[in-house]
């Protein structure tokens, strides 16, 4: 109550405007009074009123304050900065920075790059064009690809400006070696000596063609039954070495499979021109009295020489595959070879029964289980024989079926013959 009376007046109560009087119509802007805020209670507003004002004015968000990126500020990093290989997707990140420092967490800045060659190897490949990914968090994504070694220099810009660590020179080395594009040479690639040793190279290239500077690669080569191979080498600088010889009694073409992790490499096989080697001179006579001998036989001629093969077939189908003999388990444990009845060395076990002396005794289990896989395995390839002699016999059926058409076509067409032949002498003696 003390506070509210100064000098006897009840500051309450007290009404400005009255006292004031014809200025009071001026406003409160003219005379520089704030405004008197309103009040709670009888003569003012409401409690509850003065609340929910207070909570509309917290949920209204605040002016958004437009960020934008400097490109001094900004930065560039990631594993492209640092080179790569041709074919390798190559990517860095740039950070986008405002003036005041701040990183940007939001998108939206104009960013480019761009991927110039310099000192290439070869100019055949077109230069990589950049994709830049907005992220939408401040960051951006530059992705590229190199078809050709060399060095490139990469520039990014934020808003056509280069940043401060632009342009940035990398060396993009030759891509991993490829099947489709690696390539021999040497004169063992083309011809060899009878009796005599040669050798030729693998150049490997990757993908695009680019000649490798690095080994490590898996090279390797299969060749024929009578071509001796020596040696494999990795020179360390892309290319690899392949020497091997052929014997004085070989016969027939020498052949050469070069592969890249399993894979024929481009032109292979290789089948390398014998020098010395005289192929022997073929005796007609004897080419047709073997063709002979084979048709009698029924490897060969018409399906009618085949008949009797296919009768055969049809009266001998495959075996079955004879079960093995259970293992004699009392003299699996004699000889210690069933872990659990008796070791080796104990002759404790009782001597096997007169009923199995016809059984197999097996030294141990270990025979039986291989022997079983045989066995087993031995079952399928006669089921698989079986089913090839079933198509066969089948086809042969329709074939069968097919000639005695066409013999029985070939008849009648016989027949008109004659019978136009009788017509035609009929017609000449009327005449």
């Amino acid at each position: 109550m003390a506070g509210a009376l100064v000098l006897g007046v009840d500051l309450q109560s007290l009404d400005v405007d009255s006292l004031l009087g014809p200025l009071a119509g001026r406003g409160s802007r003219s005379l520089g009074f704030r405004q008197r805020p309103p009040r709670v209670g009888v003569e003012g507003l409401r409690a509850d009123e003065v609340i929910s004002a207070q909570k509309k004015a917290l949920e209204q968000p605040a002016p958004a304050q437009t960020l934008k990126a400097k490109a001094a500020n900004c930065l560039a990093h990631g594993p492209a900065l640092v080179g790569g290989i041709c074919g390798e997707r190559m990517y860095f990140i740039v950070t986008t920075v405002t003036s005041d420092g701040q990183v940007m967490k939001e998108g939206g800045a104009s960013v480019t790059c761009t991927v110039t060659g310099r000192s290439l190897m070869s100019k055949t490949q077109p230069e990589p064009r950049p994709f830049v990914e907005d992220r939408q968090d401040g960051t951006y994504h530059v992705q590229f690809v190199c078809a050709t070694p060399g060095v490139y220099e990469i520039t990014a810009c934020v808003d056509g400006v280069a940043l401060p660590m632009c342009p940035v020179a990398v060396t993009v080395a030759p891509g991993p070696p490829s099947a489709t594009t690696t390539q021999v040479r040497g004169d063992g690639s083309q011809r060899c000596t009878l009796g005599g040793s040669a050798e030729f190279t693998i150049q490997a290239m990757d993908e695009f063609g680019n000649l490798c500077g690095e080994g490590g690669a898996r090279f390797g080569v299969r060749a024929s039954a009578h071509v001796r191979l020596h040696e494999v080498s990795d020179n360390e600088d892309g290319t690899y070495t392949v020497s091997y010889s052929i014997p004085d009694w070989a016969q027939g073409p020498v052949k050469l499979e070069v592969l890249l992790d399993g894979h024929p490499i481009r032109g292979s096989p290789l089948v390398p021109r014998l020098i010395g080697f005289v192929p022997e001179k073929a005796d007609p006579k004897a080419k047709s009295k073997a063709l002979q001998g084979r048709v009698q036989k029924g490897a060969g001629g018409t399906f009618t020489d085949q008949l009797p093969s296919l009768r055969w077939l049809r009266e001998h189908p495959p075996l079955p595959v004879p079960e093995i003999p259970a293992p004699d388990v009392t003299a699996l444990a004699a000889t210690g070879g069933l872990n659990g009845l008796s070791k080796v060395g104990d002759q404790r076990g009782d001597p096997p029964p007169e009923a199995s002396v016809s059984r197999l005794a097996w030294s141990a289990t270990d025979e039986w289980r291989r022997l079983a896989e045989v066995r087993s395995e031995l079952e399928r390839c006669r089921d698989q024989l079986a089913e090839h002699q079933a198509v066969l016999l089948h086809v042969g059926d329709a074939i069968h079926t097919e000639v005695d058409r066409l013999q029985e076509w070939e008849r009648n067409v016989k027949m008109r013959e004659d019978e136009l032949g009788d017509v035609e002498k009929q017609l000449e003696g009327a005449e």
